[in-house]
């Protein structure tokens, strides 16, 4: 499952209201599944594309920083993207493409 994500401008800059679109949903277990995953998030939309058999879902939730979004984000089982005001991708890496990479310790001679 792909997913791409965004934040809502307001009027307010005190809120920070993300939007999370999945997409390329085939099979009712995937769509269960986006929906078990973002559980506490509200639908907003949801669309159905009758040539390729596939379902888009528009989940909705405020959070109370950009913190909390980043911190959140990160440990999503998707591969997630956030976009932008223009519509391109940020640089920082979210979901499934976070890498934890373990350190060596130094050896000492």
């Amino acid at each position: 499952m792909k997913a791409i994500a965004w934040r809502l401008q307001t009027g307010n800059k005190d809120k920070f209201i993300y939007r999370l679109q999945i997409d390329g949903l085939k099979a009712l277990r995937a769509i269960n599944k986006a929906y078990k995953t973002l559980g506490n998030w509200d639908i907003t939309a949801e669309g159905f594309n009758p040539k390729s058999k596939e379902t888009l879902l528009i989940f909705s939730k405020e959070f109370a920083d950009e913190g909390e979004w980043i911190d959140w984000a990160k440990n999503i089982p998707l591969n997630l993207v956030e976009h932008n005001r223009k519509g391109k991708p940020k640089p920082i890496k979210l979901g499934l493409n976070v890498k934890r990479k373990r350190r060596r310790k130094a050896v000492s001679v």
